[in-house]
């Protein structure tokens, strides 16, 4: 997406959030580490309700990590702006590598990390994906967003197929730093909304009234500023 249409974006959604009168934030699409990151971040800067940016990363067209990235996710953090890393989970190191050298600015990993779902449990892979999740989230600037289970899946999980995943996420990171997400509309692609919505209700039933407030909502208000 150009820069144009990425500001243009963030437009849109600033005005479907102010006709709905709910409290609402976005998050744009902006790329550190690209030149002219400095001149877009001051475009959508001036869009109302703009509270964090966020670049897909999982594709692997985009390096991140060097001292420019980073540099500019200094300057999302001393702006009050989070920044959402959306990977592939062979490339959490380097998330790690971020959260550290960037302490200040507000992170959030999104779904899970993007988990080898696919490779099922007893996999090699989900060894390596849980000791790099353990290493992100020892980084306190860090929160994970729980979504995208089904498209990491291929298809439609239980609820016991999803929970090995949700609790070690939820061991690492804690329920003060774990928030839900819904992954619309992309959840489409593998199965209905619905699904994911009843799967990961009986998932937090398990949980505390407390923790089950702060995932399904507090968190997200607090992270994204809602308030």
């Amino acid at each position: 997406m150009a820069g144009a249409d990425r500001v243009r974006e963030a437009e849109s959604f600033a005005q479907w959030g102010r006709a709905s009168a709910r409290p609402f934030a976005s998050v744009a699409c902006i790329e550190p580490g690209r030149a002219g990151f400095a001149e877009e971040l001051r475009a959508v800067s001036d869009i109302a309700r703009v509270h964090g940016a966020r670049r897909v990363l999982h594709a692997g067209d985009l390096p991140f990590g060097g001292e420019g990235f980073v540099g500019d996710l200094r300057t999302l953090g001393a702006q009050g702006l989070s920044f959402d890393f959306c990977v592939r989970w062979s490339d959490l190191a380097l998330v790690e590598r971020c959260a550290r050298a960037a302490p200040d600015a507000p992170l959030v990993l999104d779904h899970l990390g993007n988990p080898p779902i696919r490779d099922g449990w007893r996999s090699p892979m989900r060894h390596e994906w849980q000791r790099l999740v353990a290493r992100v989230a020892s980084c306190p600037n860090i929160a994970v967003k729980w979504s995208a289970m089904y498209e990491n899946a291929g298809r439609a999980l239980t609820a016991d197929e999803a929970r090995p995943w949700f609790e070690w996420c939820l061991a690492c990171f804690g329920p003060t730093r774990m928030m839900w997400g819904s992954n619309w509309p992309v959840c489409f692609a593998t199965a209905r909304l619905s699904q994911w919505i009843e799967a990961s209700a009986a998932l937090a039933a398990e949980l505390s009234p407390d923790e089950q407030a702060a995932i399904l909502g507090g968190n997200a208000w607090r992270v994204y500023r809602l308030g």
